[in-house]
């Protein structure tokens, strides 16, 4: 993240969370607005004892200040997802209501390989199975989300252009929501006129994107494309991945 983007989360959580003025939250921290008023206009790099002092005085969580997704507890993003099966009537399987029905997890439909190369993702696509991913991993909006109205859905990964972010047989979970506003250096599923849909980060310039691959051998990238503000290229953000599951 660069200054710029810290300080506009910054200057959203003192307007919209906190409701301090800068002048309020400068006194708290005994310093000058000048300070205050720099960092949210990317002007200054703050120390990061700095920034615990501003994520207290503004009564914010730290991670708010770089992110607006909540930190995942280690217990629960070391814990795998169980994969099933896909059943032949995924509305009326006792297994699957069974399984729904416990607290702990959130069964998301898995709808095929996919995306570190060739291949579609389509949130109609055949049921491949279901990863039973833990509530504390995944947003929200996706706990209570309806085949009719899909918020997330898994893919299987293939090939290696996103190494070692994302590995070869890696399960990822895409938020198909998550397209109208690019956010720079995340990782989307993107398609491609000749490659389908494929997974790799992204940066937008006012007409273009240009696709980065993490692992620098893969040949082609950086790729550079014309954007059409009628027909979007973006299918959804990458929001998590399980790697090398088998």
């Amino acid at each position: 993240m660069d200054r710029t983007d810290f300080g506009l989360f910054v200057r959203r959580e003192r307007k919209q969370t906190s409701r301090l003025t800068q002048e309020e939250v400068a006194d708290l921290m005994d310093t000058d607005p000048t300070t205050i008023s720099r960092i949210e206009h990317g002007k200054r790099n703050p120390s990061l004892k700095f920034i615990l002092r501003l994520a207290e005085a503004m009564r914010v969580k730290p991670h708010r200040l770089f992110s607006d997704e909540e930190l995942v507890p280690k217990p629960e993003a070391e814990k795998q997802p169980i994969i099933m099966e896909s059943f032949p009537d995924d509305k009326t399987s006792t297994e699957f209501h069974e399984v729904e029905a416990q607290d702990n997890f959130v069964p998301v439909r898995i709808i095929g390989t996919a995306s570190l190369g060739q291949g579609r993702v389509v949130s109609t696509e055949e049921t491949k199975g279901y990863a039973l991913i833990y509530r504390g991993a995944i947003n929200r909006k996706a706990w209570t989300q309806k085949r009719s109205a899909e918020k997330i859905v898994c893919l299987w990964a293939q090939g290696d252009s996103m190494s070692p972010t994302i590995q070869n047989k890696s399960l990822v979970a895409i938020d198909v929501e998550d397209r109208a506003e690019i956010q720079n250096q995340k990782i989307y599923a993107i398609e491609l006129p000749d490659e389908g849909v494929v997974l790799k980060r992204l940066h937008r310039t006012e007409n273009h994107l240009i696709l980065f691959a993490d692992n620098p051998n893969t040949p082609g990238y950086p790729k550079c494309m014309m954007l059409d503000d009628e027909l979007s290229p973006i299918r959804g953000r990458v929001v998590w991945t399980w790697n090398v599951l088998e």
